[in-house]
């Protein structure tokens, strides 16, 4: 049910942006150029993660009206809520020792909109001393604004009782 759920969410979100832009079909090459784009966006925004820097995480989200990122049972409706979030989840931790993205799929909408699917795994170490192996999923969003591409929706999974 969680899936169906998904790929309805993720089909709505995609009719949304994609309507009433009134641009050309972006050609292969541009479509490439665009998946390449975002997927150094990806791998930046690990770096920033491990960083365990809340700044320069919140940095990859844009600051619209229409953020919000939903996370198993949290919900952040603004990109000032997931900021106070950040800082304080971040603050447990003592490093960040891995984090992969499992297959990210790029879907482009257009040359400034574009949507990444991907699995991770994630080993945290909290300050305590204690670790745990998290494995999940991300959808994000993105747009490509003034200060470059930008996170507007994110959903993350995580398995039960995480």
């Amino acid at each position: 049910m969680a899936a169906y759920l998904k790929h309805i969410c993720l089909f709505l979100v995609l009719l949304a942006v994609g309507c009433g832009r009134g641009q050309e079909p972006l050609t292969h090459e541009q479509k490439a150029a665009v998946a390449d784009s975002v997927k150094l966006v990806l791998d930046g925004y690990s770096q920033a993660v491990k960083s365990l820097d809340a700044d320069r995480v919140i940095d990859y989200y844009l600051d619209t009206p229409g953020f919000v990122l939903a996370s198993n049972d949290e919900y952040y409706p603004s990109r000032d809520s997931l900021h106070r979030m950040l800082q304080s989840h971040l603050k447990m931790l003592r490093s960040i020792d891995s984090l992969a993205w499992i297959d990210p799929q790029v879907i482009v909408l257009a040359k400034d909109a574009a949507t990444i699917t991907t699995g991770f795994y994630e080993k945290l170490t909290f300050s305590a001393g204690t670790s745990v192996d998290l494995r999940g999923h991300f959808t994000f969003v993105l747009q490509n604004s003034s200060r470059g591409w930008k996170f507007v929706q994110v959903h993350q999974s995580l398995p039960s009782g995480r």
